[in-house]
């Protein structure tokens, strides 16, 4: 459910022709800065970003069930909630 470019949660996921998957905004921006290359295969992409409902369905149900993990927030101490 995390982003392998943010390491945070998804909230509109999407996969590549690579079979990975991230968040929308920051495939994007890599595709600016780098060209059509998934960050961690190095393949070129042949396809435009697929949205991935089903990780964001199971993303949704997570966050249903645990409200914590909204007000997570990286690097903080979080043990305390």
């Amino acid at each position: 459910m995390l982003c392998r470019i943010t390491d945070q949660l998804m909230s509109d996921p999407v996969v590549l022709s690579s079979g990975n998957t991230y968040e929308r905004a920051a495939i994007e921006k890599h595709f600016k800065v780098n060209g059509a290359i998934d960050p961690m295969t190095r393949e070129n992409i042949t396809a435009e970003p697929v949205p991935n409902r089903y990780l964001k369905e199971a993303t949704e149900h997570f966050l249903k069930q645990n409200p914590w993990a909204y007000n997570y927030i990286e690097g903080a101490d979080n043990l305390d909630m």
